[in-house]
């Protein structure tokens, strides 16, 4: 019984990481978007897809998977802290 808790609780970390790391790279694609950084946005919405081609290779053993490793905390991007705000009074 300890087994099955012990993999469920996995499995619910691992969902809830994917779901983090969806958020993420969908809010970085479209704030590149916004800011015209077309090459940042590519970059983010490519990675998006690699993880959605990846879901359903979860049985595949770790070794053999093409699954994209998630991006490490990285500093805002210089642009995006420089940006006016959208809804600012001008």
């Amino acid at each position: 019984m300890d087994e099955h808790n012990i993999t469920r609780l996995r499995m619910n970390a691992d969902m809830a990481d994917s779901s983090n790391l969806v958020k993420t790279l969908i809010i970085r694609a479209e704030d590149a978007r916004i800011l015209g950084d077309m090459q940042a946005m590519k970059r983010y919405y490519r990675q998006l897809a690699d993880m959605n081609r990846c879901v359903g290779t979860r049985g595949i053993p770790a070794a053999s998977r093409p699954c994209p490793t998630p991006p490490g905390p990285s500093a805002p991007n210089s642009s995006a802290t420089t940006a006016p705000l959208l809804n600012s009074p001008s």
